[in-house]
């Protein structure tokens, strides 16, 4: 009986997260064997959990810890809402402040046109779009105008756009192809920025970097920098500021629950 009534609960409050846009916790428990057991028994993904001291921090929602709680893991919340505290922390953050030539010596230099974004620091979808538009004006020698990679759009109706950079874009050489992609995970926006970062840096340094002129004029390098744009413009509608947590598409699967994880399921 009491299996019964802990399995009906699981199932009540899967059903009532996944109607919603959930709340997102930091959780912080002992790194035992016991507890890495109802992790597992819970399917939460190792990639989720890290290490700090001798304990074990994760950040899932919910209906995951409540799942967790539960099932006799014993954990102290840290932060109770991770979109707000994103959120708060971008908003109040020093990354425009000067830049310490010590601490950033033997960097990479910005590149002149890399600019952060409207979204918490991060670039907004249309901002996006209007990068690869900049590139394309500033370097058509050097890259492709922006395309979908299909006709098809995805559930909501957004197309998929790709850029390839190479020293003849326009044309398909008989050279390595390698593709780098963005935003498969829509609540991971740090993809986009870096790959806009480096696209600028590919194109920025071809006159004055042998080896990346050498590597542009030898490979034909492909971008898709939003895999995912139905959950990313979900993230922004719902949290304009940053800090949405939405990770999946956003299939309408019925009865209020919506999404696929795409990193898992690319052929939905």
């Amino acid at each position: 009986m009491r299996n019964l009534i802990f399995l009906t609960t699981l199932l009540v409050l899967g059903l009532i997260g996944h109607a919603q846009q959930q709340t997102y916790k930091r959780i912080k428990f002992l790194n035992t064997t016991e507890n890495i057991s109802l992790l597992k028994a819970a399917a939460v993904a190792s990639e989720e959990i890290f290490a700090s001291d001798d304990s074990l921090q994760l950040e899932t929602n919910v209906t995951t810890a409540n799942q967790l709680r539960l099932s006799g893991l014993n954990f102290r919340i840290l932060i109770d809402d991770l979109a707000d505290y994103y959120e708060n922390r971008n908003a109040n953050s020093t990354f425009n402040r000067p830049r310490n030539p010590a601490a950033t010596s033997g960097l990479t230099p910005v590149p002149n046109g890399f600019q952060l974004g409207g979204m918490g620091g991060y670039c907004t979808y249309n901002q996006m779009l209007m990068h690869l538009d900049t590139m394309r004006a500033r370097f058509p020698q050097l890259i492709t105008a922006r395309e979908p990679i299909s006709s098809i759009t995805t559930h909501n109706g957004n197309l998929i756009y790709y850029a390839k950079i190479s020293d003849n874009p326009e044309i398909n050489e008989d050279e390595p192809m390698v593709l780098f992609t963005g935003l498969t995970h829509a609540r991971e926006p740090i993809g986009l920025q870096q790959m806009l970062f480096f696209m600028y840096h590919l194109l920025e340094s071809y006159n004055s970097d042998p080896y990346i002129k050498a590597l542009i004029d030898t490979t034909q390098i492909v971008f898709i920098p939003c895999m995912n744009p139905d959950g990313y413009l979900y993230n922004q509608q719902t949290n304009p500021g940053g800090g949405g947590m939405w990770r999946k598409n956003r299939l309408d699967l019925g009865n209020g629950n919506y999404g696929v994880d795409l990193n898992r399921n690319f052929g939905y």
